[in-house]
């Protein structure tokens, strides 16, 4: 079971950072960090997320192509 709703996570080294040290870690290390909603990341079926994060980047023409069909669909 989860104790915390939140937690402070270092995409730069890929690990937990204390909320405690947080600020010295941006400051001293200029760690990228993100605060992470683990009720919501329950919900995430990562074996999808990533092969569709990985369909939707194998090809960087057809990603951006997409993107911008996307795009100029949602203007009209």
């Amino acid at each position: 079971m989860v104790r915390f709703k939140y937690v402070y996570w270092c995409i730069s080294h890929q690990q937990y950072v204390e909320p405690s040290a947080r600020g010295r870690l941006q400051d001293e290390l200029r760690c990228r960090i993100v605060k992470l909603n683990l009720t919501l990341l329950r919900q995430v079926d990562f074996h999808m997320f990533s092969t569709w994060i990985n369909f939707k980047h194998s090809s960087k023409k057809s990603a951006i192509q997409n993107d911008l069909r996307y795009f100029l669909s949602t203007r009209n």
